[in-house]
């Protein structure tokens, strides 16, 4: 079985050891924020211009094109997925990448805060931006982390 905590380790060496700005967004980012949560993927912001270099970068650990490129609300959201299978088995670990190019997302990006991991930093969505990305998607789960993260919020300025 695909251990997601471990394949975000990986990345996210793979990321500093090139110099890929990222910030990690969806559940992980909401596990640290809030509570910890089951979530079936990565979420990563990049900046477009180094979809290349990411790209390249994954490849490198396994992970493979899975789905065309997608645009959400409007064009103001472009997402690329990436899968790693690995080898003889069926479980599958699925990154998604929400490229920042300008509008929304690229502000997010800009606004994205260090936080202490694993003897380390990691890269986050700020708490902000990740209710405005989860504004921006809405699902019935993203509605219940919104409340969950304004509460938080509420409950740490007391």
């Amino acid at each position: 079985m695909l251990d997601l905590y471990e394949e975000l380790k990986k990345i996210l060496s793979c990321f500093e050891e090139k110099q890929i700005d990222y910030a990690l967004a969806g559940g992980l980012a909401f596990s640290l924020y809030a509570r910890p949560r089951a979530t079936m993927d990565i979420d990563l912001v990049i900046k477009s211009d180094d979809w290349k270099n990411v790209h390249s970068a994954m490849k490198s650990l396994g992970y493979m094109e899975s789905a065309l490129p997608m645009t959400f609300v409007g064009g103001q959201v472009k997402m690329r997925r990436l899968t790693r299978v690995e080898k003889g088995k069926t479980d599958l670990i699925v990154v998604d990448f929400l490229l920042a190019k300008s509008g929304v997302v690229k502000k997010i990006l800009s606004e994205r805060v260090a936080k202490q991991w694993e003897g380390g930093k990691i890269w986050l969505v700020s708490r902000k931006g990740l209710v405005r990305l989860k504004q921006l998607r809405s699902s019935k789960q993203d509605k219940l982390d919104i409340e969950e993260l304004k509460d938080e919020k509420t409950k740490k300025e007391k």
